[in-house]
Formats: structure tokens, sequence, C-alpha cells
């Protein structure tokens, strides 16, 4: 990945990631139909790759995750993994490579989009609960697969599961491993929104796009905000807030803000991507 330019035109990777920017988006697809979009430690890398030289670019605001073909993905290839053969080395490669992307995703300083349609099984689950705003085809199927392979939930779905959609509906779906379509996924609050699967894709860059092209500070501080509050305290929350909306009304696009509530017109972000420094009088006003 490091050795070419993320540009408009898309180019897939030896691995089967493809690659493209558009409108501000970052589009990573995974792109390896025959195997269901299966991924292997490799695409792994070429993924964590592709977010790290998107970083620091301003002109790219936010991320889309989509899969090419009729799945989003089978999740972890396990034929590539080996698992059996080589435990040792899969858990290995399952802390270095899958578990610091998932980590990488969570942290990440630009909202990421993810668009499921068919198939979403195993690993790939871990898609969904590190993404901002996962859309699903109306008739997707999350499939946590694990215990129907003897094998366990992974890619950190034991931790996020039963905070979106409750513990006696995350472990009894991990116990008998059965099918929920997207319609059910988005009543469980395990996604955003269930669509038609001809509007998925629009529907998502439509939201990509906008994350990109809105108030960068503030959708950046929201985002850290909602992550420190799975484990802080009511009061904890509250600080966070005040020093979050600090540093966003220290944005220009928060005076672009308050001058178009003003005016009566949408706003127009995207003026400066930086933060003035806020006056030491600032918090205390």
């Amino acid at each position: 990945m490091s050795h070419f330019q993320i540009t408009s035109e898309e180019r897939t990777t030896d691995n089967g990631l493809s690659v493209r920017a558009e409108k501000g988006v970052l589009h990573l697809r995974l792109n390896r139909p025959d195997r269901l979009n299966a991924f292997t430690a490799d695409m792994a890398n070429d993924m964590r790759e592709a977010l790290a030289e998107a970083r620091d670019q301003p002109s790219i605001g936010a991320v889309m995750f989509s899969g090419a073909g009729k799945a989003f993905s089978a999740g972890i290839d396990l034929e590539k993994a080996n698992m059996s053969e080589k435990p040792g080395w899969f858990a290995k490669e399952m802390r270095e490579v899958f578990h610091t992307l998932m980590q990488e995703m969570v942290s990440y300083p630009k909202p990421i989009v993810c668009a499921v349609q068919g198939v979403c099984a195993g690993g790939a689950l871990g898609f969904v609960t590190s993404s901002d705003i996962v859309l699903c085809s109306e008739t997707a199927r999350f499939i946590p697969a694990f215990v129907k392979v003897g094998l366990v939930p992974d890619c950190g779905t034991t931790w996020v599961l039963p905070r979106r959609i409750g513990r006696a509906r995350a472990e009894a779906w991990a116990l008998l491993g059965d099918d929920i379509d997207g319609v059910t996924a988005a009543a469980w609050g395990l996604v955003w929104r269930a669509t038609p699967q001809e509007k998925l894709q629009s529907e998502a860059i439509q939201t990509a796009e906008r994350l990109a092209n809105g108030p960068r500070v503030a959708i950046q501080q929201i985002r850290s905000l909602f992550n420190a509050s799975e484990n802080s305290s009511f009061s904890s929350a509250l600080d966070a807030e005040v020093e979050a909306q600090v540093t966003a009304l220290a944005s220009p696009d928060a005076a672009e803000g308050r001058r178009a509530f003003l005016e009566g017109r949408p706003a127009k972000f995207g003026v400066s991507n930086e933060p003035r420094k806020a006056k030491r009088n600032d918090r205390h006003e």
C-alpha cells in the first residue's frame, strides 16, 4: 500500500483491497468476491497502511468500508489462517494485526462509515462494531458463526456487542450463532439503518460525504466523547464535554456555524481544519 499514492483512480492491492479517494472520502473496498471477501492478515495490513496514509491528508475527511460482490465479508479467511496447525502463530497474528486494526479504527481521527450487503460473518462483525455509522441492506445476513466452527468470538465483539445490543441478546446470539437479517440488526441497534439493497451504496456514500464535508473538529470531538463514555462516570463525561466544547468553539467551523445560523442559511464548513488556540480565559467564560 505505502508504495502507491491514494488517488481518485481505484487501485487494488495484491491482497484484495481496492482503494480510492473521492469527494473527501477514502473508499476501502474488500475485493475478494470469490472468497466472499474473507480477509487475511495481509489485507488487514493493507487497510492499516491505507488508513495511515490518509490520516493526515486534509483532503480526506471520512472513510468508507464496503465489500465487492454479493457479500460484505465472511470474516477471517480460515484457510489462510491455518489455525489448527499453528494456533500460537495465529494468536500472535490476531494480536499484532487484527486487534491492532480494530483499535486503530476506533481511535482514528476521521469518522468511519461501513456499508454491509449480503453476508457479514465472524470477525467481519469487528468492522461493524469498530465503525461510527453502519448502514446495511435489509437482506444483509449477520452471522456470529464462531460457535458453529468450534471457535469463540474475536475482533472485540464480546466487549462491544453487549454495549450495543445488550448482554442477553449478545450472549445468546454468540452461543447459538444464528443469522439475523438487516432489519433485525437495525432493530437491535447493531447498525444505524437498514435500507433496500439498491439504495445501500448511494446512501452510505452520501453519509460518508456529509461527514467528510462537515465540521471536522466537532466531529472528531463527538467521536472521542462517545469512545470515552464507555468507561467513564457521568461527572467525568460532563467535564469531558466542556473540554471538547472549548476545542470546538475555537475552530473556524464553529464561527461559520454561528454566522450561518444567525443568517438563516446552511453552514459552509471546511474553511480550516485547524482550531485556533484557545486563550487562557476562554475556559472560564
